[in-house]
Formats: C-alpha cells, sequence, structure tokens
C-alpha cells in the first residue's frame, strides 16, 4: 500500500510550506511524533490505516488519518485555531503525490479535541479521508 506514505509526504509538504502555520510552530514544529522536551505547539502525524479501495477499472487506496496538533496553552484556543488552519488547507485540496500515485479526494471528516493524560498539552485530532489511485 505505497498510497499512504506518498499521501503523507504531500501533507506534510502542503502544512510546513504554509507560512502561516510554519510561523507559528516553526520548521521544528512538524514532527512524527512527541517526543522528549518538544516546544510546543507542534503538528504531529498520527495514526494512518490504508485499505484496498479498488474497483473493476482502477487500482485504488482508501486512507483514514490523523494529523495531531498540540498546544501547552492553558486552554484550547489555540489547538482549536490551528486546527481550523490544519483543515481548511487539507480539506478538498488538490496534492500532487507523485509515485505513481493519483490524489482522488482528501476530505476532513472531523475534529476532535483532548487533553494529554502524560503532558497535559491541549490536543486537537484533524481526521482525515483520502482516496489515492495509481497512475
Amino acid at each position: 500500500m505505497r498510497g499512504g506514505q506518498a499521501l503523507l509526504k504531500a501533507i506534510h509538504e502542503r502544512l510546513a510550506n504554509d507560512v502561516q502555520l510554519r510561523s507559528t510552530v516553526g520548521i521544528q514544529g512538524f514532527r512524527d511524533r512527541i517526543a522528549g522536551r518538544v516546544s510546543l505547539p507542534a503538528i504531529t502525524y498520527g495514526a494512518l490505516e490504508s485499505r484496498d479501495y479498488s474497483t473493476g477499472t482502477e487500482i485504488a487506496e482508501e486512507h483514514l488519518l490523523t494529523v495531531e496538533i498540540w498546544s501547552d496553552g492553558k486552554g484550547r484556543a489555540e489547538a482549536q485555531r490551528l486546527a481550523a488552519q490544519v483543515a481548511i488547507l487539507l480539506d478538498r485540496t488538490e496534492l500532487a503525490l507523485g509515485e505513481n500515485q493519483h490524489l482522488v479526494n482528501l476530505t476532513v471528516t472531523g475534529i476532535r479535541h483532548r487533553q494529554d493524560a502524560k503532558t497535559q498539552a491541549q490536543v486537537a485530532e484533524v481526521n482525515l479521508r483520502g482516496v489515492t489511485e495509481e497512475t
């Protein structure tokens, strides 16, 4: 299942190249995971589930994935604001995947907010659904 990795790479490029988002989290603020002492706010790439979504004529994959926004703010406001910004950047956007992959669609399916039990940081999870096809 190659489409998932290509989609994650394109999402990372889209978010990391947004001037406003990058000015808020910094270039080091885009990470695979939160580990050790990390400056917040930060954006991490959470769960990714890929499954076959092929038809009789197209080889395709469906991807369910999460982009996490971590904030050490006292309340949810910063995490919510950044989650909304991420959702605007990704919902129904066109991304070039390369690697013989084509993005059919990418949609935000919801945003969930929580407080991380271990760090007490505020976390907003932007849930996405994408469909890719081989070209």
